[in-house]
């Protein structure tokens, strides 16, 4: 019943029909299958089918239930969505504690999801001790049951000495299988609907265990090493096989390797046509390089036909990112645009000079393209009238005519003039309102400052009424144009939930680009951002202090040995105390805890906290290398005695 079920969820050998699988799982949930409980949870959390019961929406408390019921009867696939849940803050309170508990009792079943959401936390120190040997102890598994990703993962730490010594043979080797296993299943799996989860064998197993994992990555990755020649004999020629694998599965980095090797010819015949299709595809995905080398194929005209509009549209978009190759083309592109459109206004009445008065001046040339409605020549004879250039007298009361009718026709600078006009009553009677409508109008014409002075006046409560919302969403504007005060502003908005939902993750992001534009206010607030999400973390740890020392009672090796290193170094609260730390070592080390024997051989080995004694440096080294942790933990717990 629960098959049939996953076969109308997909659509496989029958009409797709979510409720009718709904239905199926109900059913099947109710006679006590586990699979059932854990497929009908997943509809829940998704608000798939679920209309039938009465739902109009999602209910994850109702899935964290069937989840519970699934995974106290020993479902993998349960264990690791309630890890998920318990991570994620769905249908739960967040408790990164019981996420790594259930990660651990899916990942023991093999489950690889479940090896790979473990390891990337001891790879980061979320919810546990950080302990990159650990990790790759986990990537290790996964690639051994022939998992894809965790093949590619452990390529990348034999690549860049994570957990293990640098090992580009073994690199090359890991890269190779894992590419193999995306081009093998990756297109069966990229269009799996549902993941099920079906423990079984055949084809409903292997959709459960493989349809996150496509190979791209590998791919790219193998690739590279063919092209150095690192792991494997050098061979461009089998190197671009692996880019052009990697670019058609939509990888953006080696769809821009494609489109350098096809701009200048390397190991391919140069085709700037097919260049620039690779960076657009590349340019779609937001890669920073693509974008930019696309703007300049339109520029030049290479590959595609010259368009300096859809250059300036291209460099704008990566200028928005604070990339400064972009910023300078950007300005380059446009200084040319206003020079053609400077020359047209000049051709508009280039016969009739000839015929009556070759020596007009330059205000003179625009004057006449301005009467005949060029919007530049109008908003030129503007910036003449303001300043007194080019023979023409100061009189700001024309100029503001001048801009009035050149923002009339939607030129952007010109409604900018006008809305500083209009806001300092400059040959206008002041009136915050207009500036504010003029400034609303040249943000919606793409001017970033524009965009910026909306936000402020929206915050401020002048000129529009007070809306923090609608400020952040102008800062917002700005902000991606490159304006690094909006940035600031926006930072700040999501580090205080000002305008939008609190989202500190988004405040660094803000910060770190106004940062790197050199305000120093945007790094001093990034500073103290850090600090914060540093004292977080630490205060989580010291809160589960108490529960370790409960669990460490109850015979938890792990709880043990966590709080073993607490009582060495001093830490989360926890005074420094080395011979409780020792006594805890050993009580974690005789249950074979690698990591515990690791640090207990050198300690013995070097007399510290204990007496020397080489026969037991020898008994702790040998069961740390039964655990399959001595040649991966020693450095990092060496650095550790040595520091403290």
């Amino acid at each position: 019943m629960c098959r049939l079920g996953f076969m109308y969820q997909n659509g496989l050998g029958v009409p797709e029909d979510k409720n009718k699988a709904f239905d199926l799982f109900f059913k099947a949930s109710s006679m006590g299958c586990l699979n059932a409980m854990c497929a009908v949870g997943r509809c829940y959390e998704t608000a798939t089918g679920i209309f039938r019961a009465g739902a109009k929406r999602e209910d994850p408390e109702k899935a964290v239930e069937l989840y519970k019921k699934a995974a106290d009867g020993g479902h993998r696939v349960a264990q690791y969505w309630l890890g998920l849940c318990y991570q994620g803050n769905v249908g739960v309170n967040k408790n990164r504690e019981k996420a790594i508990s259930f990660f651990k009792m899916s990942a023991e079943q093999n489950f690889v999801p479940a090896m790979l959401s473990l390891a990337r936390c001891y790879e980061k120190g979320i919810g546990v001790w950080r302990s990159i040997s650990k990790a790759f102890g986990m990537f290790k598994k996964a690639a051994e049951l022939g998992d894809g990703q965790g093949q590619y993962e452990l390529a990348k730490c034999s690549e860049t000495s994570r957990g293990t010594r640098r090992n580009m043979k073994q690199a090359a080797k890991y890269y190779l299988k894992a590419a193999d296993t995306g081009e093998h299943n990756g297109d069966l799996f990229r269009h799996a609907k549902f993941l099920l989860p079906i423990q079984a064998t055949g084809c409903f197993g292997i959709l459960t265990r493989r349809c996150y994992w496509d190979g791209s990555q590998a791919w790219h990755s193998l690739g590279l090493c063919y092209w150095g020649g690192e792991g494997v004999p050098r061979d461009t020629k089998i190197a671009v096989k692996w880019f052009m694998k990697a670019a058609d599965s939509g990888n953006s980095v080696a769809q821009n390797f494609l489109g350098d090797c096809y701009y200048e010819g390397k190991n391919v015949e140069q085709d700037k046509a097919k260049a620039t299709l690779w960076y657009r595809k590349a340019a779609s995905q937001g890669m920073i390089n693509s974008i930019h080398s696309l703007g300049l194929c339109y520029e030049n005209g290479e590959g595609v036909e010259r368009d300096l509009e859809k250059a300036r549209h291209w460099f704008r978009c990566g200028a928005a990112t604070g990339h400064q190759k972009s910023r300078k083309s950007f300005r380059r592109v446009t200084g040319k645009i206003n020079a053609e459109e400077q020359k047209a206004a000049r051709s508009l009445f280039a016969r009739d000079s000839i015929c009556s008065s070759p020596k007009k001046s330059a205000a003179e040339w625009h004057r006449d393209a301005a009467l005949s409605g060029h919007r530049e020549a109008q908003y030129f004879m503007g910036l003449c009238y303001w300043s007194g250039n080019d023979g023409v007298e100061k009189d700001v009361k024309t100029a503001v005519d001048w801009f009035r009718r050149a923002a009339l026709q939607h030129h952007g600078e010109a409604q900018m003039s006008l809305a500083l006009c209009y806001e300092t009553g400059v040959g206008v009677e002041q009136s915050i309102k207009k500036a504010g409508e003029w400034y609303a109008l040249a943000g919606m014409n793409g001017r970033a400052e524009a965009q910026y002075r909306v936000g402020e006046m929206y915050e401020n409560g002048t000129g529009f009424k007070h809306s923090k919302r609608k400020a952040v969403g102008w800062y917002l504007k700005a902000a991606t144009q490159g304006h690094v005060v909006a940035q600031l502003c926006v930072g700040i908005a999501f580090d205080l939930g000002r305008g939008v939902k609190r989202d500190p993750l988004k405040a660094e992001k803000w910060y770190r680009r106004a940062a790197k534009q050199g305000s120093e206010e945007a790094q001093r607030l990034l500073d103290s951002l850090q600090r914060n999400k540093e004292n977080e973390k630490e205060s989580e740890l010291i809160r589960s202090i108490p529960s370790k020392i409960k669990a460490a009672e109850q015979g938890d090796r792990e709880a043990q040995n966590f709080l073993a290193f607490c009582y060495w170094e001093g830490t989360h609260g926890v005074r420094k105390n080395r011979g409780e730390a020792v006594k805890l070592l050993e009580k974690a080390g005789e249950q074979g805890q690698g990591e515990a024997q690791t640090f207990l051989s050198i300690l013995y080995e070097k007399g510290i906290e204990v007496g020397k004694s080489d026969l037991k440096a020898d008994m702790w080294k040998n069961f740390a290398k039964e655990s399959g942790t001595y040649d991966e933990m020693y450095v990092e717990m060496l650095a550790i005695v040595e520091i403290n």
